[in-house]
């Protein structure tokens, strides 16, 4: 395993941000409030420490974000008028930022904005495995739950499966929050179906059903024929 680190700017992760990719396997999905992703702005605007941005090349041309997802979602989100900055913020060299959009802001605050240097360290050489270590070891302090363990292991062809279901009419009816979704609470119910349908006897709330899903190669279409009718 190979490590090197890179100095990166606002303005070039947004001028590259078609090669960054955001969605390896163990990834939670963007799961920040924007009262975070203002505070992210607010540090970068003002040229605060922000802990390095781990990322693996495995030679395809695409950065794999492995650890700092929710940092540079917040950084491109708020470069794209997605959100403003929270109305607490305080003023910035005399300018009031608070309740603003990237494109509301003063040129010199946009100019301290793009140019901020992002500490990007990135791993080369290594497997997988190697790097989805990493991701636990570096995310101990935050948890994963049961769950986004789980869906490490599920096999691609499950984990396919799985997706087509949850975009199911079923699941607007059920009115998962955006929160349920980022927990991925939808996947969680996909997989006690097919337990179901499967005619397996396990406990859906335990270990159990982590287990088997995470052992399960692929879902047989008379399984998912029986989840699609229970559905509809």
């Amino acid at each position: 395993m190979k490590r090197a680190s890179i100095q990166r700017t606002t303005k070039s992760l947004l001028n590259m941000r078609d090669r960054i990719r955001f969605d390896l396997p163990f990834q939670r999905n963007s799961v920040w409030k924007n009262d975070r992703r203002s505070y992210l702005v607010d540090s970068v605007i003002r040229d605060h420490y922000i802990p390095n941005i781990l990322v693996w090349n495995n030679g395809d041309g695409y950065i794999w974000v492995i650890d700092g997802r929710q940092r540079w979602e917040s950084v491109f989100f708020f470069a794209d008028g997605e959100y403003k900055l929270s109305n607490g913020t305080a003023d910035f060299n005399g300018e009031s930022i608070a309740g603003k959009r990237y494109n509301e802001l003063s040129s010199d605050a946009q100019f301290e904005f793009l140019t901020y240097n992002f500490t990007v360290t990135e791993f080369s050489e290594c497997t997988f495995e190697e790097v989805e270590e990493m991701f636990y070891r570096v995310n101990q302090s935050v948890p994963l739950t049961s769950t986004e363990k789980t869906r490490v292991k599920v096999s691609p062809a499950v984990k396919e499966t799985v997706q087509e279901l949850a975009q199911h009419m079923f699941f607007e009816k059920i009115a998962f929050t955006k929160a349920d979704r980022n927990r991925y609470v939808d996947e969680q119910l996909i997989w006690k179906f097919i337990a179901w349908a499967s005619n397996q006897d396990i406990d859906f709330s335990g270990s159990s059903l982590n287990k088997f899903i995470s052992n399960l190669e692929e879902v047989p279409a008379p399984v998912t024929e029986l989840i699609g009718c229970c559905f509809s």
